[in-house]
């Protein structure tokens, strides 16, 4: 009888285990533009994921972010932006991608001219 709750306790400490793998889900730029200088986004995560940071692929451009809890997150890159990857997102579950989304809400031109965001998109890449 001990051996069989020990085993049955085993199980249930198992079952209550998070088996989630963090990582980086790597987001591309689709740009109508060759002259972009600024993208503003946002990042948000479904309750019970995290955003745990987020980096640029972009060699010569500039991060600027700011948390607004663990589930959204505001940045913006400035630089000689282009089409192509663009963002690194380190998330709490890598099996679980569709739970992040990646939003553009702003654009600029490298002559600081605002531009609609029509045509504009961020892909997650495989």
């Amino acid at each position: 009888m001990r051996r069989h709750l020990a085993l049955l306790a085993a199980m249930l400490a198992l079952a209550g285990c998070d088996t989630r793998q963090s990582g980086e889900l790597v987001y591309s730029l689709a740009t109508p533009n060759g002259d972009d200088g600024a993208v503003q986004f946002t990042i948000q995560a479904t309750p019970g994921y995290e955003i745990i940071g987020v980096t640029t692929s972009c060699s010569a451009c500039e991060l600027f972010t700011r948390r607004v809890s663990d589930l959204h997150l505001r940045a913006v890159i400035t630089g000689p932006i282009g089409s192509g990857p663009l963002l690194r997102v380190k998330v709490s579950d890598l099996e679980t991608p569709r739970v992040y989304t990646v939003q553009i809400v702003q654009v600029a031109s490298r002559g600081y001219e605002l531009r609609s965001t029509a045509g504009y998109s961020l892909t997650l890449l495989p």
